[in-house]
């Protein structure tokens, strides 16, 4: 038979292993709740992060359609501005010829150096383009009225703004000749 204190023993081993026990699961719910909470602070982070890159492309794009709006507002303005500068020239024309107002843009990026022209003639879109410098080519397309070569006109000059291209010398007044197989020859006249 145990004696009273083995007995003793005994009970105060099991106690401290009931005790160690319990703390070792109440570690383990400690720790649990810990990487819980960790993970709900990671997903909070990831979507404020995913929030924050929406809200900023956003804010990207409304400030780029922006941009492409103020910068066709001023080339539509510089146009018109310089379009009603644009006198009438004394020279005499040709008889083969037609005076033209010309739209005169030009691309500058890297090794690339382009110009392009372009007006309405009546019914007759003119267009011009080529490495400055060069005389580049020409041809003209003739539409039902002078409203849709126009109407053309204004498409052809918003496309080549969106590519980049830059108001270079306003409009200039030109001496055009239309030739049969759709080419276009053009001269300045003189002041």
């Amino acid at each position: 038979m145990p004696t009273l204190e083995e007995i003793r023993n005994r009970f105060a081993k099991s106690t401290a292993a009931a005790r160690r026990e319990e703390e070792r699961k109440a570690d383990e719910e400690q720790k649990a709740a810990e990487a819980a909470e960790q993970e709900r602070l990671k997903r909070e982070a990831r979507e404020l992060a995913e929030r924050l890159r929406k809200e900023s492309e956003e804010a990207e794009e409304e400030e780029a359609a922006r941009r492409r709006a103020e910068s066709e507002r001023l080339a539509d303005e510089k146009a018109k501005s310089a379009a009603r500068s644009v006198r009438p020239r004394a020279a005499k024309l040709r008889a083969d010829e037609h005076e033209c107002e010309i739209r005169h843009l030009e691309y500058r990026a890297g090794s690339s150096r382009k110009f392009w022209m372009a007006g309405v003639v009546g019914r007759r879109l003119v267009r011009r383009w080529g490495r400055i410098g060069t005389t580049g080519q020409g041809k003209w397309q003739e539409f039902a009225s002078e409203s849709q070569a126009a109407a053309e006109l204004e498409a052809l000059f918003r496309r080549k703004l969106a590519k980049g291209y830059a108001l270079a010398h306003g409009v200039e007044v030109l001496a055009v000749r239309f030739y049969d197989d759709g080419t276009v020859g053009w001269r300045k006249l003189p002041a």
